[in-house]
């Protein structure tokens, strides 16, 4: 111990010995203060502990913010707080802090500031540094299945708490956060104080602009005032004041967080509901446009799952099958989404304009059997976030990109990787020209349903195919189909192609879809050109065509073909 701090412990020791009510119990006022060394064992101890509290003390003090010149109060327990709560004459609720006749602290161990209960509050005025919100609380009475026994009328109780944001009442509030403010409001614990007087000291402790004052007001008309400064370094809590005191305590930072609470961060982050059930979760179509895309694009579910594997189709720009991929990340972020964030309320057309949202660059109508769902949202920041609200709502959202994987999606992405992917059970004949040969291959499926004993039914499909009358190895037959039919393109660019195909594949169906013919032209050597029906769809590798032509011959006299996927 240096000397220095020898002579601020003797300085201290000599002035709580002056104090009778803080050390009447272990000192004699007829004992000469100059005879400190040679007081009893019991005095010894005392004075040791007060020097290493000093010794303690001025260390958890030099990470706190608090200005290195405040004198801090010795840390003698007396085993009670170093403060009460209690009301004024003015009906304010005030912290009643126990000092010394040198005006410290007696004990800044931990205490309460307020002791009520959430249903106590009338009203709550939340100020922070741009804006004043006024949150009312109500807690209905109702009557309970119970009678007095004493009086023999029915009992009553206490419903939840309802909680209304003064002006924007028609908003949805963000579920458990009015409750957090009321519960900071109504009981408030500290763990320290961090000064008996603040008086012209304020900025040290973020009190002269506090970052959040709440003005609370109970049912009783009791009021009380809680300011929130700023935190102390290395995570060690909150500066806070209260009532009209010039006393400041420190909280736990987590406790009074939510007072900072803004007014976009009251807002529940629900954007929509999911579909109450599977039937209403499945779209009837669902249509995008925006400056993302150059023409609307139309998504429906395929009417015709027996005959192709594909779930759903294109009708706009073009008619053909779309990726089950990629539409069902589209359908899967219509429904039931929940922001990051809320941004903005009320949004004028200045305010649109400002987050991307007056010209939208992606905009969703999505129709369901319950409702319709329209969504518009601004192109991607470079951090990946999307301003995202519903059309002609009043509430901007943000959400990540990645989570509206429609707002950035193409039709590429959105058309079927295959250039036709027809279901083997939906097929009656697949007739092919291949090496300048033509091939009948007649299919029959037979399906046989069964029912378990939970009553659940099942099917199972049995697939014969013959050529020329006679029957082919079912499986070697399945693996050449499957080789013809996942054939998938690497180029989406179409053209219209010239010459004779090297491949013809026209597919007839056992049900009502009409038959699909698939060709496929040399163009360059290492690509072939696609076409479904006449319109041309994409490219795909010559080799896998190659194989093909190849493998239709062998097929057809029951050789082993292998598969190329």
């Amino acid at each position: 111990m240096t000397e220095k701090e020898k002579k601020k412990a003797e300085i201290i020791v000599e002035e709580e010995q002056k104090d009778d009510n803080l050390l009447k119990k272990f000192d004699k006022p007829s004992e000469n203060k100059r005879k400190i060394k040679k007081q009893s064992p019991v005095k010894a101890m005392v004075i040791a502990l007060v020097v290493v509290c000093v010794l303690v003390g001025g260390i958890f003090i030099a990470t706190r913010k608090a200005p290195e010149q405040e004198e801090q109060p010795t840390s003698i327990s007396t085993g009670d707080s170093g403060s009460n709560p209690l009301v004024d004459d003015d009906k304010m609720w005030q912290a009643d802090v126990k000092k010394t006749k040198k005006g410290k602290v007696k004990n800044d161990t931990a205490g309460n500031l307020l002791e009520l209960i959430p249903s106590d509050i009338k009203k709550i005025e939340l100020e922070h540094e741009d804006e004043k919100l006024t949150i009312l609380s109500e807690t209905p009475t109702v009557k309970l299945d119970e009678t007095d026994p004493d009086t023999g009328k029915q009992k009553e109780g206490t419903d939840a708490t309802v909680y209304t944001l003064v002006g924007f009442e028609d908003f949805d509030l963000k579920p458990g956060t009015a409750d957090e403010i009321a519960n900071i409001c109504s009981t408030l614990e500290y763990t320290s104080i961090a000064s008996a007087d603040a008086s012209g000291k304020l900025s040290d402790y973020g009190m002269d602009k506090p970052r959040a004052v709440a003005n609370i007001t109970f049912d009783d008309n009791t009021k009380a005032v809680i300011k929130v400064g700023s935190d102390i370094v290395q995570g060690r809590g909150t500066y806070v004041m209260f009532g009209s005191g010039n006393e400041v305590f420190v909280c736990e930072t987590e406790r009074v967080e939510p007072l900072l609470t803004s007014l976009t961060g009251m807002i529940s982050l629900t954007i929509n509901d999911a579909a109450a059930n599977n039937e209403d979760n499945e779209f009837k179509s669902i249509s995008l446009s925006g400056s993302n895309f150059k023409n609307e694009i139309v998504i429906e579910p395929n009417p015709d799952t027996e005959s192709v594997s594909n779930t759903n189709i294109l009708t706009a720009p073009v008619n053909v099958l779309a990726s089950d991929q990629g539409t069902s990340a589209v359908s899967g972020a219509v429904r039931g989404l929940y922001a990051d964030e809320v941004v903005y309320l009320n949004p004028d057309s200045d305010k649109l304009k400002q987050f991307g949202l007056a010209a939208p660059y992606a905009k969703l109508v999505a129709e369901y059997p319950d409702t319709t769902v329209s969504l518009i949202a601004s192109k991607p920041d470079s951090e990946g976030n999307v301003c995202v609200m519903k059309d002609g709502d009043k509430v901007i959202y943000k959400m990540k990109q990645a989570s509206l994987p429609w707002v950035t999606t193409t039709l590429k992405a959105l058309t079927t990787e295959y250039v036709l992917n027809p279901k083997l059970s939906g097929l009656k004949e697949m007739k092919v020209t291949a090496g300048g040969k033509d091939y009948s291959f007649k299919i029959k499926t037979t399906e046989t349903k069964t029912t378990d004993d939970n009553g659940e039914e099942t099917s199972t499909y049995d697939t014969v195919t013959k050529f020329g009358g006679k029957e082919l190895n079912e499986g070697n037959f399945e693996t050449y189909f499957r080789n013809a039919s996942l054939i998938t393109k690497s180029d989406y660019s179409a053209s219209s192609p010239n010459g004779k195909a090297v491949l013809t594949i026209r597919y007839t169906y056992s049900g009502s879809r009409n038959p699909d013919t698939i060709a496929f032209y040399n163009i360059d050597g290492n690509k072939y050109a696609a076409t479904v029906n006449g319109t041309a769809v994409g490219k795909v590798y010559a080799s896998y065509v190659d194989t093909i032509v190849k493998q239709t011959s062998a097929v057809s006299k029951d050789d082993q073909v292998n598969s190329v996927w």
